[in-house]
């Protein structure tokens, strides 16, 4: 697997990249790789489908590639044995509508198929999509790889490609994939609609702006600043989450992220009994309330009487 990496740096000075796009806005435009090698294993492997083949292949040989135990059976028998049940309702179940198990194993989802056992994972992340995916009794594998984000186009065709090798009707996995998703998209379009009718109009903020600025700590999240530049304030955290507050209402601002496909996010401000800002909420795949670091007080001058040493 020459061609493979793990990390962003790696495809400096390359020019033959694919190019991440997005719908931003109901337009599909190409958007910028972003530097996300502090969470690699969920999304920095950088690689192409002759490469993955290989993978693919190491995984139906039980381990052996080219003749050479690389990987022993046991170890890929236990990747491929389930570990933790998965729900079939809800997208999962949307992915494989004739699953009548699923599980995940270790780095692999699990289901069946016709009676056929499958064993699959994908990549969705800036710009991209991934699917790798396996039918271990068929000796039958395949590697799907798309510069679109969020595109569920790879699971439409591992169900094509699946009924191909096991030789039954074709079917539009396509269509019904499109069906399901604008669905889907209707109910999410609703309810951002419905929190922007939560939006109370004209409101201030209860403070001026500089009452909000300073830098806020949590104990697993670390630490993030806010502060203020001609009239706007700006949130600085991590290394991707850079860039100025628009107030929402009374004390909740949002904040527009980097990746253009993501929505804004809420920043909440929120003050004690004093009327000074106390904490921070944002939503991090969950509500995350950083507490605000007290100012230290600034130094006295030293005090002195006299001329200054010759």
């Amino acid at each position: 697997m020459t061609a493979s990496s793990t990390s962003i740096t790696a495809l400096r000075g390359q020019d033959n990249l694919a190019a991440p796009h997005a719908d931003v806005s109901d337009t599909v435009r190409a958007i910028p790789y972003r530097n996300i090698d502090n969470i690699a294993p969920a999304g920095s492997i950088n690689s192409n489908a002759v490469d993955m083949a290989q993978w693919v292949r190491l995984q139906l040989g039980d381990g052996k590639y080219a003749g050479k135990q690389l990987i022993s059976k046991r170890l890929v028998d236990e990747m491929h044995n389930a570990q933790t049940i998965i729900r079939r309702d809800g997208g999962m179940g949307g992915m494989n509508p004739s699953a009548h198990l699923m599980a995940y194993g270790l780095g692999w989802f699990l289901s069946d198929y016709e009676g056929r056992y499958v064993v699959q994972h994908g990549g969705n992340i800036d710009g991209m999509t991934a699917l790798v995916a396996m039918l271990p009794e068929e000796h039958y594998g395949i590697v799907i790889l798309t510069n679109m984000n969020g595109s569920n186009l790879p699971t439409a065709l591992m169900l094509r490609l699946f009924d191909a090798q096991l030789k039954r009707p074709a079917k539009d996995w396509s269509a019904q994939m499109r069906s399901r998703i604008d669905s889907m998209r209707t109910v999410a379009l609703a309810a951002q609609q419905r929190q922007g009718d939560q939006r109370v109009p004209n409101t201030k903020p209860s403070l001026p702006l500089s009452g909000y600025t300073g830098t806020y700590a949590d104990s697993a999240y670390g630490t993030l600043k806010v502060t203020e530049n001609n009239g706007t304030l700006n949130l600085e955290y991590g290394s991707n989450w850079r860039g100025p507050l628009e107030h929402y209402h009374f004390d909740t601002f949002r904040m527009k992220l980097s990746t253009p496909v993501l929505p804004p996010v809420p920043v909440n401000f929120r003050l004690n009994a004093a009327g000074k800002v106390d904490e921070v909420q944002l939503d991090l795949a969950g509500l995350v309330t950083f507490k605000k670091v007290p100012d230290r007080p600034a130094r006295a001058a030293a005090a002195g009487t006299g001329s200054p040493p010759q």
